[in-house]
């Protein structure tokens, strides 16, 4: 749970500036497997448990902080092409074949999600939280 507990704590940092500013927006990066998959055949019920806190993290800080012109959202990414993933090459293949789109998701198009919660584009999201997975939770 130390994920979350850091989450929390930066998201406070940025909050407390937001909000005494009269406004901001925060963006948390939580995973599909916070609240829309059970990773199989790996056994990683700390970080689902984790993940599934900063959904919850994000929902809650948008709820209290969307008076005072703050907003709060999150992103659930599924599987990025990482130097991270890379040393999970065993498992490639099953991951591969429940992922319609066929690939595993490039950094820069999670950039692209935060950088769209970031935007005036989004300004009416709060609370959300956006799946980028490639279709692997449709399995």
């Amino acid at each position: 749970m130390l994920i979350c507990v850091v989450f929390f704590f930066t998201a406070q940092t940025f909050g407390r500036h937001f909000l005494s500013a009269g406004g901001g927006n925060v963006v948390l990066i939580s995973s599909m497997s916070g609240n829309h998959i059970v990773n199989v055949p790996q056994k990683q019920c700390a970080y689902n448990a984790s993940k599934a806190g900063v959904s919850a993290l994000a929902r809650s800080l948008a709820s209290e902080w969307a008076d005072r012109g703050v907003r709060v959202n999150a992103i659930a990414p599924g599987y990025v092409d990482t130097p991270l993933l890379a040393l999970k090459r065993h498992q490639f293949d099953a991951w591969m074949r429940q992922i319609p789109s066929g690939r595993f998701a490039r950094p820069e198009e999670i950039a692209g999600t935060v950088a769209f919660l970031l935007s005036d584009d989004s300004s009416y999201y709060s609370g959300a939280e956006l799946l980028v997975d490639g279709g692997y939770s449709l399995r």
